[in-house]
């Protein structure tokens, strides 16, 4: 990141790691931002579908509604794709960072990466399970880490449009009755499990043996048969504005590569268009331009309103 400030190169990656962000924003903000550098981070599932879902949100609320919705919910409807080592690798390397008493407050801080800290709104990724009113049960999702930090930022770097008490939830959809409800507890039971294994060396090592090695991945026919459906969900005076935020092929393989793809060709061609410099987000280092570009790789937000 040093070396593309010093030669005033724009860069992107697909990081996924809060800690790691944080740290580049306090080594590297400023510097880019007056190199006129965009350092955009988490350019791939997580979290390009809930950041840029929420922005085309606001801005449907914003015209439809005559303002931003305090609230959004993220839903992960639908989802189809495989697991690599490199994820699993990084998942066990964040957890191995946390042994670290400033990185594991920073993990527990759901603020850690909006600039000016100045969020009030409770802002806790779910743990449980509850109903949600639309989905139905709802049990943890992975990336909700990641991705509601991600959106919080745009939120900060924009200048606070959707409000200094905005709030953004992100949960896993698991289904209806009985079965929704028991799959919900399952997730959520295995995701917290994970979690206190991951945070002792021996489950790391254990995991290290269990999981897959980096390089190892889904196949090509998989990754092509892959795909994401979120839903997002806001409200304002009565009134509710959706989006649906749906991609194909693998998420984290299939689906990010286009993503990747398609914030390069922004940074190489969109520069008039685009937001500040420094170390950014999709939304608001990209936005509009990003959003065109990725709907003409199959990559869409779709945005509609009505009574609540």
């Amino acid at each position: 990141m040093a070396a593309a400030i010093a030669e005033g190169t724009h860069t992107a990656d697909l990081t996924g790691e809060p800690q790691y962000v944080r740290g580049l924003v306090d080594r590297h903000h400023r510097a880019a931002r007056d190199a006129g550098v965009r350092i955009v981070n988490c350019c791939g599932f997580d979290s390009i579908p809930s950041d840029l879902g929420t922005l085309v949100l606001q801005q449907a609320a914003q015209e439809r509604l005559g303002g931003p919705c305090p609230t959004v919910r993220s839903v992960v409807w639908a989802a189809k794709g495989g697991f690599s080592g490199g994820t699993a690798a990084s998942a066990v390397e964040l957890m191995a960072d946390a042994e670290d008493p400033a990185v594991r407050a920073q993990l527990a801080d759901p603020y850690s990466l909006d600039p000016g800290g100045r969020g009030t709104a409770a802002a806790r990724e779910l743990r449980g399970v509850r109903k949600d009113p639309d989905a139905g049960w709802v049990a943890p999702w992975l990336m909700a880490s990641i991705n509601e930090r991600v959106v919080r930022r745009s939120n900060a770097l924009l200048g606070y449009p959707w409000g200094e008490d905005f709030a953004f939830t992100e949960v896993l959809r698991t289904g209806r009755g009985a079965r929704g409800a028991l799959t919900a507890l399952g997730v959520s039971a295995g995701v917290n499990a994970a979690m206190v294994a991951l945070t002792t060396r021996l489950g790391r090592r254990l995991a290290r043996r269990v999981l897959p090695s980096p390089g190892e991945g889904p196949s090509e026919e998989a990754i092509a048969r892959g795909f994401y459906v979120l839903k997002l969900f806001g409200e304002r005076d009565g009134q509710r504005v959706t989006v649906e935020a749906k991609g194909q092929g693998d998420p984290g393989y299939g689906a990010t590569s286009r993503m990747l793809a398609a914030v390069g060709a922004c940074l190489a061609r969109d520069g008039e268009r685009l937001g500040a410099p420094g170390i950014t987000t999709p939304a608001a280092g990209l936005g509009a331009p990003l959003v065109e570009r990725l709907a003409r790789a199959d990559i869409t937000f779709t945005a509609s309103s009505g009574p609540s």
